[in-house]
């Protein structure tokens, strides 16, 4: 009957420390790069599996992180899943955490907004998870106050009101959608309405911001309207804005789910999307290239942005520490046949 490995079989293989073994399988920085990978090697090729609930004891730590959304309610519910920007954060978020072996990733939903906060306080009360991710972020954000208040590791996609004080990576947006209309504007549309994210996320000032700007400068009005996160939004609000006296000729949207929805409300109206009305979104989620026409959108790597969120996340866990890290992506325009030039004036 074979032996079953243990922490000191391998520090004894290897040459090493018993104590230097177990902080290198942990992921501690003070066990060099180099020796961290041979232990890891060892335990792979002998098969050993930790104690986790002794480890866990002894660390103090659940070794878990969590990500909490809220639920749609009947009203809100959108046939394309309910909320695909999140779908593809939660997909690149759980491939960068694989790096740090034993982080699992605990996705809850708040089935009324109000219990999110809820959530977030069973979960630090009772010490169920080290840390969060808190993706959505909102200007005044209750959920990043208690995190703060509590001093909870954590890190944000996206800002908020005291984004100084934590951990956040987000996107270049008002630099990203002041470009977007001024390639607009070269392309010849003068009438550039904005479908905007809701006005109490962070996110949506600095998308308004960027548009306000390019409009303003070549001397033209603004035309911004609030939508919510569902494609039926998009639907009404472009349909309104269509149907005006003076329609639109090009459809900025705050994000793809919003305007897959504006590319509903042109064909309804007998109109060609990338032809009539162009549209652009954000966020190149993977229903845009489901589109007829293909969808232009604004991108960024979702695998860079995860990486950067996971490095600092871990960063803080070492630390146990709130460490505001900071870390600005810049959007860049995928030019699709949903964008083209003006034909009517």
């Amino acid at each position: 009957m074979s032996t079953k490995p243990t922490l000191k079989s391998i520090a004894a293989d290897l040459g090493l420390s018993i104590t230097t073994v177990s902080r290198a399988l942990a992921g501690y920085p003070d066990v060099s790069p180099k020796t961290r990978e041979r232990v890891r090697s060892a335990a792979d090729r002998v098969g050993y599996v930790p104690n986790e609930s002794a480890r866990r004891l002894v660390a103090g730590r659940t070794n878990a992180v969590a990500l909490v959304l809220p639920y749609p309610s009947d009203e809100a519910y959108d046939p394309y899943v309910n909320d695909p920007f999140i779908n593809e954060l939660l997909r690149h978020l759980s491939h960068a955490l694989q790096r740090l072996l034993q982080i699992d990733l605990i996705v809850s939903y708040a089935h009324r907004h109000d219990d999110m906060l809820n959530i977030y306080q069973r979960f630090v009360r009772g010490h169920r998870v080290d840390a969060f991710f808190v993706p959505r972020t909102q200007v005044p954000d209750p959920r990043v106050d208690y995190l703060l208040e509590n001093g909870v590791p954590f890190v944000c996609h996206g800002r908020t009101e005291h984004s100084d004080e934590h951990a956040w990576v987000d996107t270049d947006a008002r630099s990203g959608f002041a470009a977007a209309t001024r390639r607009l504007l070269e392309l010849g549309h003068e009438r550039i309405a904005l479908l905007n994210l809701p006005t109490e996320y962070f996110t949506s000032t600095l998308r308004a911001s960027g548009y306000t700007d390019s409009m303003s400068a070549a001397g033209l009005p603004v035309n911004v309207a609030s939508c919510d996160l569902r494609m039926e939004s998009g639907y009404q609000t472009a349909l309104s804005l269509l149907q005006s006296p003076v329609r639109p000729t090009a459809l900025l949207c705050g994000t793809d789910i919003v305007a897959v929805g504006a590319m509903r409300a042109i064909r309804e109206l007998g109109l060609a999307p990338g032809k009539d009305v162009s549209v652009v979104g954000a966020d190149n989620l993977p229903l845009s290239r489901l589109l007829e026409p293909d969808l232009a959108s604004l991108t960024y790597s979702y695998e860079d942005i995860s990486a950067v969120m996971v490095d600092m996340l871990e960063h803080q866990l070492v630390e146990r520490t709130i460490i505001p890290d900071h870390h600005l992506f810049d959007f860049q325009l995928i030019e699709r046949e949903s964008l083209g030039p003006c034909v009517s004036h």
